[in-house]
């Protein structure tokens, strides 16, 4: 099958979001699908044609041209666009984030006509400021609508309730080491891991660490990530007198995740919006207990006492107690991390998502999941 991956952020050492379209792309060539990536180009040491892992990559400055206008440069896009899916012949189309490249596949969706798979992950929604047409019309065309959690496809829904009927939810997935995981060293300290941002939370784990800290004065917290928020969350640290307990690891690959939560005890997911933490699964299949707020799709992740624990949202006190609590005791610490692996790997491993993606297309191209869909307006 020829699948034209339409995706925001096609750059897998940016893991998240970015991360699993890379996989899911890289598993579908590995089947055998011819798979071509649309994605935008925002530094200038990407390359314009690239390939990752057998797939073929095509990447534009579509940001650039949509809040820097110039009318020239949108048509000639546009043109080379409409040439590209031309010549490629689509089967299907999928759009795996939202973002200033859904405007340029809806203008040129006439060059192949073929059915569209519209894939939120929630974060990107947040961020859309100037393109909510653009959203609401690709909803109301396509021919089907996933998100990972039912909190995220109850969002679209809540947008545009005609997408109902042809709707599912479709977990992030990731590949699964088959060796089982080493425990937690003694000692190991807490990890952060995201965009440095105040969705993430971060500064509520920071909150939390002086009551930690006073029952465990051992403890140290590492906070994995980059993003505007680093600096005040430098300054918070200091101010609470807790920076010497704190290491800002800033950006790291996402093949340094694994080793990261290995070398980790406990991880924190204190966000006060989140779709389904790609982290969290990561977590979850290296058996390490997650402490994480109660909100998005989290819970659907996370199963309270049994594969983690769940906070109320923005509480430093409810994570410190939840965290002091595993602290003290490491057995239950354990027993939540080797359930969520186990839970892990029946539902989360990569194959799995993409057995479920695969079916999925074969079915919309046969024309047996289109019934109500409505062409873009």
């Amino acid at each position: 099958m020829r699948v034209l991956l339409w995706s925001e952020l096609f750059w897998p050492i940016m893991g998240g979001g970015s991360q699993f379209s890379a996989d899911l792309a890289a598993e579908l060539r590995r089947r055998g699908h011819d798979v071509l990536v649309v994605t935008r180009r925002d530094e200038a040491s990407l390359l314009e044609a690239d390939e990752y892992r057998g797939v073929s990559i095509r990447r534009f400055p579509f940001h650039e041209a949509l809040f820097e206008p110039q009318v020239d440069d949108i048509a000639r896009r546009r043109s080379l666009i409409l040439g590209l899916r031309r010549q490629f012949k689509a089967e299907l189309v999928h759009t795996t984030s939202f973002g200033p490249s859904m405007w340029f596949e809806a203008v040129t969706a006439g060059a192949d006509s073929a059915p569209h798979v519209v894939t939120l992950f929630g974060e990107e929604i947040s961020e859309a400021a100037g393109l909510e047409s653009t959203l609401h019309r690709a909803l109301r065309g396509a021919a089907w609508v996933t998100a990972p959690s039912r909190a995220t496809l109850e969002y679209a829904l809540r947008l545009v309730p005609e997408c109902a009927a042809r709707s599912s939810v479709i977990p992030v997935g990731c590949v699964v080491d088959a060796r089982n995981p080493d425990p937690a060293p003694s000692g190991a300290p807490l990890l952060c891991i995201g965009r440095l941002v105040r969705d993430k939370g971060f500064d509520i784990a920071l909150s939390a660490l002086p009551a930690i800290l006073k029952r465990r004065p051992g403890v140290r917290l590492r906070i994995a990530g980059d993003g505007p928020e680093r600096e005040s969350l430098v300054q918070q640290a200091t101010r609470f007198g807790v920076f010497g307990a704190v290491e800002f690891l800033g950006w790291v690959s996402p093949t340094r995740v694994a080793s990261l939560l290995a070398a980790s005890s406990i991880l924190l997911i204190p966000s006060r919006a989140e779709a389904f933490p790609l982290v969290g699964v990561q977590a979850a299949l290296a058996a390490r207990p997650v402490v994480a707020a109660a909100v998005g799709g989290i819970p659907e992740l996370v199963i309270d006492h049994e594969t983690g624990i769940l906070v109320d949202p923005d509480s430093p006190e409810a994570l410190a107690d939840a965290v002091l609590d595993l602290l003290e005791r490491p057995d239950q610490a354990e027993r939540l991390g080797l359930a969520a692996r186990s839970l892990g790997c029946e539902r989360f491993r990569l194959e799995r998502v993409v057995d479920a993606y695969e079916a999925l297309y074969r079915r919309i191209v046969a024309g047996e999941a289109v019934a109500g869909a409505r062409p873009c307006e």
